[in-house]
């Protein structure tokens, strides 16, 4: 349960700076990432590439804006419970092979 939750908190750290694209979405993603201050930027540009990478638009936004909320860690559980089981899983295996690759710790 640790490693999902660090891993939603991860990508809620990966949303924060832009507006449409997925370079606009990857700036949101760092610059949240970076604010959150689990991991060092170069980890945030590593986790936020690999999101815009490996998650399709629809979903990407998604956690951009769950983000983005007041409290963007009770968005980003409401969204994790939104999911449907496929994209619940390309979620967490997107974002969990970046952790590993980015080297964040869990």
């Amino acid at each position: 349960m640790k490693n999902i939750m660090f891993a939603a908190v991860c990508a809620i750290g990966l949303a924060a700076c832009g507006g449409g694209g997925g370079n606009a979405l990857e700036a949101r993603l760092v610059k949240s990432c970076v604010a959150d201050g689990e991991a060092t930027k170069e980890q945030c540009d590593c986790m936020s590439k690999a999101a815009v990478e490996g998650l399709d638009n629809d979903l990407l936004t998604k956690v951009v804006d769950a983000s983005e909320a007041d409290d963007s860690d009770a968005a980003m559980m409401a969204l994790m419970g939104e999911l449907d089981t496929e994209q619940a899983t390309k979620f967490m295996t997107v974002m969990m092979g970046a952790m590993g690759s980015c080297n964040v710790e869990m």
